[in-house]
C-alpha cells in the first residue's frame, strides 16, 4: 500500500458541533476507501473528541465497523 500524505490521513477533528458534520463526513467519506477498515477505525478514535466521543465511545473500541461509529455520529 502506498502511504498517503499526512493530510490524507488524518480527519480533522470532531467534537460533536453539527456546525462540523457535513465537513467531517465529506472528508472521511471521500477518503475511506484509500485505507482499511482497521485503519479508519485509528483514524476515527483520534479524531473524535468531546461530546461526540461521549455519543459512540463504546462503538470506538467495540465495533470493527468504521461505518457503525458513523452512523451512531450521524444519529446523535
Amino acid at each position: 500500500m502506498t502511504t498517503q500524505p499526512s493530510y490524507i490521513q488524518e480527519l480533522p477533528v470532531f467534537e460533536g458541533d453539527s456546525t462540523e458534520w457535513t465537513a467531517f463526513q465529506v472528508i472521511y467519506d471521500n477518503t475511506a476507501s484509500l485505507f482499511s477498515p482497521v485503519h479508519n477505525m485509528a483514524r476515527l478514535r483520534i479524531a473524535i473528541k468531546g461530546e461526540a466521543r461521549e455519543s459512540c465511545k463504546s462503538l470506538l473500541y467495540s465495533s470493527m465497523k468504521p461505518e457503525d461509529v458513523m452512523k451512531a455520529l450521524r444519529a446523535a
